[in-house]
């Protein structure tokens, strides 16, 4: 299946850039052909023009070249434009360039930026000091999934003052900054959750290793980039991450499917309500538990 953001990345960049690419599994022979030798580590250049454009795009079309890319660094006159993670299906600008109205619309939460109006983006922990803002991510979060149909989940108070306090207390609740302004908030927990303990209707990809558990993760409206920016801070401190999200919660299922979530099968909440679970890992050799 085609990666579309990164065929739409290659579609509205200029033509004249390099492109670092780290991909050392790499075995598409024409995708090897244009890559050569650079002074940077690990890395692979290839120096784009209109044809090699081109090629990229039909090569990805054909055969998913993205999915060998362990990491891509593109740079324009000397500078860092962009930087894209595990397979290219997020990342980050880092200078302004003519985004149409149609990519942003399709990809908003597949990159964050991180120049002028994103440049000062933060991830922090939270303090019991950011609960009123973090209440107020949670009810436009709340308005955003009940726009788009899901009425069921976040509901009867939930989250509430008391589990974001527990958060803080086990020092896994994280609150996202824009110019100094909260805009979201996750929690990053350390396994093992309780509620994953038994799964149902399917099996983890692994049930054996440490991970951390993402929940409770919301934005506020006209804030992009948000999920991300959570994955970008997940997997740079765990690469075994798992999630859990409500059967009519689409978006975020959307999401992790582009971000390399497996679906692995139902777990049940303390109260009894069900939820989808997915799992990611990232850097290791996945084989299905025989269940």
């Amino acid at each position: 299946m085609t990666n579309e953001f990164f065929v739409d990345l290659l579609h509205i960049l200029p033509n004249d850039i390099e492109l670092y690419i780290q991909a050392p599994d790499v075995e598409n022979e024409a995708l090897q052909s244009m890559m050569v030798s650079c002074d940077y580590p690990c890395f692979k250049k290839i120096v784009l023009n209109e044809a090699r454009k081109s090629l990229l795009i039909e090569l990805e079309n054909q055969n998913r070249i993205s999915q060998w890319f362990q990491s891509l660094e593109i740079y324009h006159n000397s500078k860092k434009l962009f930087e894209g993670y595990d397979g290219i299906e997020f990342g980050r600008f880092f200078q302004q360039i003519d985004m149409p109205d149609w990519f942003v619309q399709k990809h908003a939460e597949c990159f964050s930026m991180a120049y002028a109006e994103n440049a000062s983006r933060t991830i922090r922990p939270a303090t019991t000091a950011d609960i009123p803002d973090i209440m107020l991510v949670f009810d436009e979060a709340r308005q955003k999934m009940q726009a788009s149909g899901n009425w069921k989940q976040w509901i009867n108070g939930y989250p509430s003052v008391e589990v974001v306090k527990r958060d803080i207390e086990l020092q896994g609740g994280f609150v996202i900054e824009d110019d100094g302004n909260i805009v979201g908030y996750f929690a990053f927990l350390p396994s093992p959750e309780p509620t994953y303990k038994e799964i149902f209707e399917g099996q983890w990809l692994n049930d054996t290793l440490p991970y951390h558990v993402i929940h409770r993760m919301g934005g506020k409206h006209g804030t992009h980039g948000i999920f991300s920016s959570v994955m970008e801070f997940a997997f740079t401190r765990d690469r075994n991450i798992r999630i859990d999200t409500h059967r009519d919660n689409v978006i975020m299922q959307h999401n992790l499917a582009k971000h390399g979530f497996s679906y692995c099968g139902i777990i049940y909440l303390l109260s009894g309500d069900e939820r989808l679970a997915y799992q990611r890992l990232h850097g290791y050799t996945v084989t299905r538990l025989e269940g």
